[in-house]
């Protein structure tokens, strides 16, 4: 019954993320600002921009929840592709544009989220979860040892639901580290057992 409650608990969030996904709004105001509001932020989120390498051209770690509102002057970019994105607590959103000849041109319709995993450890028992959009390949799950050695590996690829349990009350003692792969991003968490 409480693995029945706990799942429905993620997919509320998950559904109350999506619906809140469609009120981030990008604009370009004038040929010098362009303005991002973001509703429902909270606050510990972090807004960046990127260039396609994903190099970190700008970070702020947003102070307060609610709504999030800020001009910025993206004709100084040289000429290429960029990604606003916001690292919430369950997803990453990311909204694509590019700089051409010092004009900002958004990719509002090319916008995609990406939900993060959840990994919960408690009583030697290890729980993922993650749910799988259209857009997204699959989850890679691999665990190593704290000496480096691989000592679990799965994929995941035709499932939209993964709820994946592990139990380390029969492993060794030690540090362990989870990889969590999906498209080009990776989380981790270490694991003191």
């Amino acid at each position: 019954m409480k693995q029945i409650i706990k799942n429905s608990l993620v997919l509320v969030v998950l559904f109350a993320t999506m619906i809140s996904y469609a009120n981030e709004i990008v604009t370009n105001e004038n040929d010098d600002a362009t303005n991002v509001t973001l509703n429902n932020v909270t606050e510990g989120s972090v807004l960046s921009i990127k260039d396609v390498n994903g190099l970190i051209l700008y970070k702020e770690t947003i102070q307060v929840s609610g709504d999030y509102s800020k001009k910025f002057d993206l004709t100084s970019l040289p000429d290429g592709n960029y990604i606003f994105e916001l690292d919430k607590d369950f997803e990453i959103k990311s909204i694509p544009f590019n700089v051409k000849r010092n004009i900002v041109d958004l990719n509002i319709e090319n916008k995609s989220v990406v939900f993060k995993p959840a990994m919960v450890f408690e009583n030697g028992m290890l729980r993922i979860q993650k749910t799988i959009l259209n857009s997204e390949n699959g989850l890679n799950i691999k665990i190593y040892f704290e000496n480096g050695d691989l000592v679990h590996s799965e994929n995941f690829n035709n499932e939209k639901l993964i709820n994946k349990t592990y139990d380390f009350s029969k492993s060794l003692k030690g540090k362990y580290k989870v990889l969590l792969s999906t498209e080009d991003r990776t989380f981790s968490k270490e694991i003191n057992f």
